[in-house]
């Protein structure tokens, strides 16, 4: 499983139409995206570029959801689930 990001720095997620896009710190994400019931697949993901204060690296986060199998909703949030038993947890 992904570590989480440090306190205060916020990972998000958002689906709209054949995407997802959301936050990874002070940067922003998107990528194609199929959502059938639970089965999810993801495109190659983009992210700006802003100097960010928080200096987390984001590379694996983008990785494992570029390898996203399915995301399932829970109380907090949401679990992506990805290839190579990976998961993010996205509260």
């Amino acid at each position: 499983m992904l570590q989480p990001p440090p306190p205060g720095i916020e990972a998000t997620v958002e689906f709209e139409e054949g995407r997802i896009s959301g936050s990874a710190g002070c940067n922003r994400y998107s990528a194609d995206a199929m959502l059938e019931g639970s089965a999810l697949r993801v495109g190659v993901v983009s992210i700006t570029q802003r100097g960010c204060r928080d200096a987390v690296d984001w590379s694996s986060f983008l990785a494992a959801l570029e390898r996203a199998t399915s995301i399932e909703p829970t109380v907090a949030g949401y679990v992506i689930r990805a290839a190579s038993n990976g998961a993010i947890v996205l509260q």
